[in-house]
């Protein structure tokens, strides 16, 4: 899914509780993970930048995915028309 596209919004909550919102657009296979990254570097500015995982959104635990050191609390929903 190369084309797809979209964002996340997050609101993290001193108890440490996260609630995240997704809107993503162009998608056909499976979506299997969704996680957000620390940006990094000195041109890092948020939309295109790459660092290491640091809150999974949605995904599945199963052997042979993305499986980064974090249990994904819930399966993420897939495509809708």
């Amino acid at each position: 899914d190369s084309e797809a596209f979209g964002f996340t919004t997050c609101k993290l909550c001193t108890n440490g509780t996260t609630h995240c919102t997704s809107l993503l657009h162009g998608g056909k296979s499976d979506l299997i993970a969704s996680h957000i990254h620390l940006a990094e570097g000195p041109d890092a500015d948020g939309s295109k930048s790459e660092g290491p995982p640091v809150i999974n959104f949605c995904g599945s635990n199963a052997q042979g995915l993305i499986l980064d050191g974090a249990d994904y609390a819930v399966p993420c929903v897939q495509w809708t028309d």
